[in-house]
């Protein structure tokens, strides 16, 4: 299942799955979490993971209203749901997501913590929560679902149906790029 635009229920996860890929991030910070929960998604490697489950945010000051107010209800929506944390960054904070509102486009430009300032961009037409939280995914580590390498086996990708400049959308991520913890194509665990 991909991530649809206006409804979070269509992300490829539960609020189980989550769980453990928090889990993951905490062992991978050196923590450790006494839960026994089901398997996460299609994810980024490890290596891409925030630091401590915290995501570091700025809000340009040309963000509408509207729209920072649903940035801070998308992030409390994750922190309600998983064991993230959204802390406003601080003039010493180099690794941070900053939420900008340039000319048109609903998009994060990375896929987990990359190093640096990160983009989410969010102009006309994004101003819904459902898609606040899915690119905020984004930043989190979530791809796409049908840009795992094994989505072939399950769909035939027609390239002609795609908009033009937009196949990119539907580029396979290599197998050493993902860790999707067993979980099969289109569904909501192992």
């Amino acid at each position: 299942m991909i991530f649809k635009y206006y409804n979070f229920s269509s992300l490829p996860i539960s609020k189980e799955q989550l769980r453990d890929y928090m889990e993951r991030m905490d062992r991978a910070n050196g923590n450790s979490r006494d839960q026994n929960v089901s398997r996460a998604a299609i994810v980024d490697l490890e290596s891409n993971l925030w630091m401590n489950r915290t995501l570091r945010f700025k809000i340009d000051n040309a963000v509408p209203q509207q729209t920072k107010t649903l940035i801070q209800r998308a992030m409390r929506h994750w922190q309600e749901n998983t064991c993230l944390k959204f802390l406003p960054a601080t003039t010493h904070t180099q690794d941070y997501v900053k939420f900008i509102n340039f000319r048109s486009g609903c998009f994060s430009n990375a896929i987990g913590q990359r190093g640096g300032i990160q983009y989410i961009n969010l102009s006309f037409g994004c101003n819904h929560l459902g898609i606040v939280i899915h690119e905020i995914g984004h930043a989190v580590g979530f791809w796409h679902e049908q840009s795992r390498p094994d989505r072939d086996r399950y769909v035939q990708v027609n390239l002609n149906n795609i908009v033009p400049g937009r196949a990119f959308n539907f580029l396979k991520i290599r197998d050493d790029r993902v860790d999707h913890q067993g979980s099969h194509y289109d569904s909501m665990g192992p």
